[in-house]
């Protein structure tokens, strides 16, 4: 099986998100593991949400949250 190839715009590649895996802190910073359409697990990475509300829309943010926040039965309020 082979990886769909980045999207690119203005020059830089962009990838799809598939949903988050899990969620760590970093310090106070809040990160998810990504997990991207078309790669295998041992590729997602951790990005820091600041990085994730800038590349996605905010419907897009909302709904990966609130998928996450479902499979992992966390509380409300949680980002």
């Amino acid at each position: 099986v082979v990886a769909p190839a980045p999207e690119t715009v203005d020059g830089e590649e962009h990838y799809v998100v598939e949903g988050f895996r899990n969620h760590r802190f970093r310090g106070q910073r809040l990160e998810y593991l990504v997990k991207w359409v078309g790669y295998p697990d041992v590729r997602n990475t951790w990005q820091p949400v600041s990085q994730l509300r800038a590349d996605l829309s905010p419907n897009a943010m909302a709904e990966f949250v609130e998928a996450y926040k479902r499979s992992r039965q966390l509380p409300e309020g949680f980002e």
